[in-house]
C-alpha cells in the first residue's frame, strides 16, 4: 500500500511491466549492468577527486591505465606513475623515470605534461628526489597563498641557530633563511619590506641567545613597535654614530677578549653571550648623513663585527649607488628584495643574476620577494607572511629589555691582550666617561633643553663622548628627550 501511494497505481503498473521487461530481455540486462557499473565508476572517480580536492577531468587522467597512456602519446614514455599525496596547492605525484628518460628529458617537456593532463601553463614543478630514477611531479590547481600566509609564533626553545621560517611559494611550501648571516632587504615603499623584517626580528626577540637592536632611520615610526622587545633603539643619525663607536671601543673588544680567553675562533651562541641583530631600518638616509669617517667606522663595523656574533639586516628602499656603496653592498652575503621599481635598481642588488631572472622589479605584488644566498641558488619566488602590530607588540621577549646597555664590565685578563688593543680599556677612558656624565648633568642643570652640538661645546668633550654619555643617562632616566632634539634633565 505505501508503494501505491508513492508511486500511484500506474507507477507501480509501470515499475512492474520494466521488471518483466528485464526478467525476460537479456539486452536489456546487458544495458542495465553497463549503467551501473558507469555509475559506479563514476562515484569511484569522484571520491577519488574529492580525497585530493582536485577536478574530476585531472582525476581520470592521473589514473594509471590513462597515465600510461598520455605519456606515450606526449613523448614521456618511461615516466611510471607512483603515489600521490595531496598537498596546499594539488598533489604531488611520486614518479619513476625509466627507459631512456632522463630528469633532464623530463624539465624539456614540461608543457607536454601540462598538455597531457590539461592542465593551466606554468603549474606544473618537477621536484628531484634523493634517488635519480625517482621525481616528484607537483600539481598546482588552487591557491594556497589566497588568504594570505599563515604566521604562527614557534612553540619550545626557539635559538638564532634555527633557519626561520620566512614565506611560501605557491605550491605552499616554506623557505627558511639562516639570521646569523648579514641581510640585504631591499624593497621599494609599499613593497612589503616590514613584512620581513618583522618576521626575522620576532624569531630574535624570542631567542634565548640573541638581542635584537632597532636603527629606525624613519623618524622612528617602525621603532615603536619594538619597544620592550630591542636591547637598544636608535632614531637619529647622532644615536646610530653613537651605537657604532660603542661597538668599535667597548662591545666588540670585550667580544674579541672573551673568544680569546675561551680559546675559540667562532662566536658560539649561548644564553650569555648572546648574538647581537644590528636592524638597520631605512639605511639610505643613515648613509646621506654620515660623515665620512662615520661612514668608514661602519664599513668595518658591518666587516669585523660578523665573526664576533655581531650581525647587519640592512633595509632600504632605495637601492642606488650612492645609497647602497660597494664597500657596504659586498659584506652583505644574504639577499632578500620585495618590488623594485626598475631594472638598473634590480641591477645594483643582484648583479650579473639579473639575466638569469632574479627580477624584483617583475614580483607580482607586495608582501612578494627572492632570496639569495648559500641555500637559495635559484630565483624562485616567495611571499611573506604580515604580522601585524598589535601581534608583533604581544610577542613576548627572552629577557630584559632595556632603552640602551651600559658598556659592560671587562674582565681582567682583558689587560693581557697586546698594547694595541689594551689601549681601549685603560682606566683613563672609564674615567673619561664618569666626567662627560658629570660635566652633561651640570651644563643641563637649570638651563632649557639643549641640543647635542651645544653641550659638545658646553662640557669641551669629544661629541661621540657625548653622545655615549647622553645614551647612558637616557637608560638610567636621568635625562630625558624632548623635540627638536634637545635634552633635559628629569
Amino acid at each position: 500500500m505505501e508503494l501505491v501511494e508513492l508511486l500511484g497505481v500506474k507507477g507501480v503498473i509501470t515499475l512492474l511491466v520494466l521488471g518483466w521487461i528485464l526478467v525476460k530481455s537479456k539486452a536489456a540486462r546487458k544495458f542495465l549492468k553497463r549503467k551501473i557499473r558507469a555509475v559506479l565508476r563514476r562515484t569511484k572517480m569522484l571520491r577519488f577527486a574529492a580525497a585530493y580536492s582536485i577536478p574530476v577531468r585531472l582525476a581520470h587522467r592521473l589514473q594509471p591505465k590513462q597515465w600510461a597512456e598520455m605519456c606515450d602519446n606526449r613523448g614521456l614514455t618511461g615516466l611510471k606513475r607512483g603515489r600521490l599525496k595531496k598537498t596546499p596547492a594539488g598533489v604531488d605525484i611520486r614518479a619513476g623515470l625509466h627507459g631512456s628518460l632522463t630528469l633532464d628529458t623530463l624539465l624539456s617537456r614540461i608543457v607536454a605534461l601540462e598538455t597531457g593532463l590539461g592542465v593551466e601553463r606554468n603549474t606544473i614543478k618537477i621536484a628531484s628526489t634523493d634517488r635519480s630514477d625517482k621525481v616528484v611531479v607537483r600539481l598546482r590547481v588552487r591557491d594556497p597563498l589566497k588568504d594570505g600566509v599563515p604566521y604562527t609564533l614557534p612553540t619550545g626553545r626557539v635559538s638564532i641557530t634555527d633557519p626561520c621560517p620566512l614565506g611560501m611559494d605557491v605550491y605552499g611550501d616554506w623557505t627558511t633563511v639562516n639570521l646569523e648571516q648579514r641581510i640585504l632587504i631591499a624593497g621599494t615603499s609599499g613593497s612589503g619590506k616590514s613584512c620581513t623584517q618583522r618576521v626575522m626580528s620576532s624569531r630574535v626577540i624570542q631567542a634565548d641567545d640573541a638581542d635584537l637592536e632597532f636603527w629606525d632611520l624613519k623618524n622612528g615610526t617602525e621603532a615603536q613597535n619594538y619597544r620592550g622587545k630591542a636591547v637598544a633603539i636608535a632614531t637619529t643619525t647622532e644615536e646610530c654614530v653613537a651605537r657604532i663607536n660603542w661597538f668599535r671601543n667597548v662591545e666588540i673588544p670585550r667580544r674579541a677578549a672573551l673568544m680569546i680567553a675561551e680559546g675559540t675562533t667562532k662566536w658560539n651562541p649561548t644564553a650569555k653571550n648572546r648574538v647581537r641583530i644590528i636592524q638597520v631600518d631605512e639605511g639610505a638616509d643613515l648613509i646621506r648623513h654620515l660623515s665620512a669617517e662615520d661612514l668608514d667606522n661602519l664599513f668595518s663595523l658591518v666587516e669585523q663585527a660578523r665573526a664576533l656574533g655581531v650581525y647587519i639586516w640592512w633595509a632600504t628602499q632605495y637601492p642606488l649607488a650612492t645609497n647602497l656603496p660597494t664597500a657596504l653592498r659586498s659584506q652583505l652575503g644574504c639577499i632578500i628584495s620585495m618590488q623594485l621599481r626598475r631594472k638598473n635598481e634590480a641591477q645594483l642588488v643582484f648583479g650579473d643574476m639579473v639575466s638569469e631572472g632574479w627580477r624584483p622589479d617583475k614580483l607580482r605584488s607586495s608582501g612578494w620577494f627572492l632570496v639569495s644566498d648559500n641555500q637559495h641558488p635559484k630565483p624562485d619566488e616567495y611571499k611573506a607572511p604580515l604580522i601585524p602590530d598589535e601581534v608583533l607588540k604581544a610577542i613576548p621577549m627572552v629577557g630584559t629589555a632595556v632603552s640602551t646597555p651600559p658598556p659592560p664590565e671587562l674582565p681582567a685578563k682583558t689587560l693581557e691582550l697586546p698594547a694595541r688593543k689594551v689601549s681601549l680599556f685603560k682606566v683613563e677612558v672609564a674615567a673619561q666617561e664618569l666626567n662627560t656624565r658629570k660635566a652633561l648633568l651640570l651644563a643641563l642643570r637649570g638651563q632649557g633643553g639643549q641640543k647635542a652640538t651645544q653641550l659638545v661645546t658646553a662640557t669641551g668633550r669629544q661629541k661621540t663622548q657625548v653622545y655615549l654619555a647622553l645614551l647612558q643617562l637616557q637608560a638610567e632616566g636621568l635625562v630625558h628627550k624632548t623635540g627638536h632634539g634637545r635634552y633635559e634633565r628629569t
